[in-house]
């Protein structure tokens, strides 16, 4: 019997062209590898090297993030539209109010439920840990600067009553213009409902515009996802480059936290993919890696969401009558990741300032961060600007935030990765539960 040996070279050269196939062929490889080198990039750019100037480097990163805004902006561009257009005919493709309301009396109360859950973890996890105790509470009045007075009046509280009545679009083309998302989808959940209500020839004309208004939105997406990897690469050099590494290591106890808290949650997601919707939820996560993988780039779950409908539509099977429902009002109010970091850091921030906080003051921050977090954009910042107005409720200095702004814009990009898995659960589990 004769017995060949591959050579050494050969085998590097099958593991290359593996690997080219697996880039050319997988939008998550080029993502990966393009968000690897963005990261090596803006290392070598950072201030920690300090081989170029500060000036030099911003210009630099100045013009490896143009893809990526580029990006953002084709997306932004074609949100609205795009929302609209699939929240209506989703609504149509029901077919049935009766459908419609099923899935609506239950999602509503399930997203609620699973951001109390996520808050829940957060707050377990902070007190577990306790981060905010190995800060150096002799420094915060040196190192934090008053700003509260900045802060409050970006995070001004309303009333029960008037954000109830706020989410209501009063002017649709103001809402539209403004990029108000939320009430572009009550708008959009009206006139589905509308429609079905009248006769078919009336209602012909305008189900024909919305999808072709559609089918032009998904256009636009399809250009967009070219750029995609290399937009990857230029938010992530821009990103390291800007903070820097040495943020991450001054409240590492901090990060860990919050990456435990977010963790926790995919857990509970795992299991509700797995005994709710009857899917194997390690199949479901590889699928997903695209999806993820772009929403920790870009910190917007409303950037993704035109992935996110293709995703659970093509690659899990969710019927269009759930996921155009589900999915837009959960990119809207379904943000579970958010509502864990305001935990663990309402927790941190209070453990920081020697604050020990009451039962009454646990359950407030629970009602106020699930409150808050229902309609709360789909956009990079939006949860620091929640947690002050939370800590200013609970009596917790709100310049506080500021010692948690350092690294908020690396969590903020893990919140936002599971902020978009919850959407795809919630779409699984609706699509399980309604057939």
């Amino acid at each position: 019997m004769n017995i060949q040996f591959k050579s050494p070279l050969y085998s590097i050269k099958n593991v290359a062209a593996e690997t080219k196939k697996l880039i050319e062929n997988h939008l998550w490889a080029k993502i990966l590898v393009f968000l690897f080198l963005g990261l090596i990039t803006g290392f070598l750019l950072g201030p920690q090297m300090n081989w170029v100037s500060p000036k030099v480097s911003s210009i630099i990163t100045d013009w490896l993030v143009v893809p990526g805004k580029i990006f953002l902006t084709l997306m932004q561009m074609i949100i609205i539209p795009l929302v609209l257009s699939s929240v209506v005919l989703g609504v149509l493709n029901s077919e049935s109010l009766e459908l419609l309301r099923k899935i609506a009396i239950r999602l509503v109360p399930y997203f609620i439920l699973t951001t109390i859950i996520s808050i829940l973890i957060g707050f377990f996890v902070a007190e577990t840990i306790r981060p905010g105790d190995k800060i150096d509470k002799s420094q915060i009045k040196q190192n934090v600067n008053i700003q509260e007075s900045v802060i409050v009046n970006e995070t001004k509280n309303s009333s029960l009553p008037d954000t109830l009545t706020s989410i209501l679009p009063k002017n649709p083309a103001i809402s539209i213009v403004e990029g108000e998302l939320f009430q572009v989808v009550i708008f959009a959940l009206i006139i589905g409902v509308a429609l079905l209500s009248i006769s078919k020839e009336q209602a012909e004309p305008i189900i024909n515009l919305l999808t072709a208004t559609q089918h032009l939105s998904m256009v636009v997406v399809g250009w967009a996802m070219k750029l995609a990897p290399i937009a990857v690469f230029g938010l992530m050099s821009e990103l390291l480059a800007s903070v820097g590494s040495e943020v991450l290591y001054g409240i590492g106890s901090y990060i860990l936290s919050v990456v435990l808290a977010l963790l926790g949650i995919l857990i509970v997601y795992m299991l509700i993919i797995g005994l709710g919707a009857q899917k194997n939820p390690f199949k479901v996560l590889r699928e997903i890696r695209p999806l993820q993988l772009l929403a920790f780039s870009t910190s917007s779950s409303a950037a993704v969401m035109p992935l996110t409908l293709e995703t659970v539509e093509k690659k899990l099977g969710v019927s269009n009558s759930v996921s155009r429902f589900v999915i837009p009002i959960g990119t809207t109010i379904n943000m579970d990741g958010t509502a864990a970091y305001q935990g663990v850091a309402a927790c941190f921030i209070a453990q920081a300032y020697g604050l020990d906080l009451s039962m009454a003051q646990i359950a407030l921050i629970v009602a106020s961060a699930t409150g808050a977090s229902i309609g709360a954009p789909g956009t990079p910042g939006v949860g620091t600007a929640i947690l002050a107005s939370i800590l200013k409720g609970i009596g917790i200095p709100a310049e506080g935030v500021l010692l948690v702004m350092s690294v908020d814009r690396i969590l903020d990009m893990l919140r936002t990765v599971i902020n978009v898995t919850g959407d795809v659960t919630a779409s699984l589990f609706f699509n399980r539960w309604i057939k």
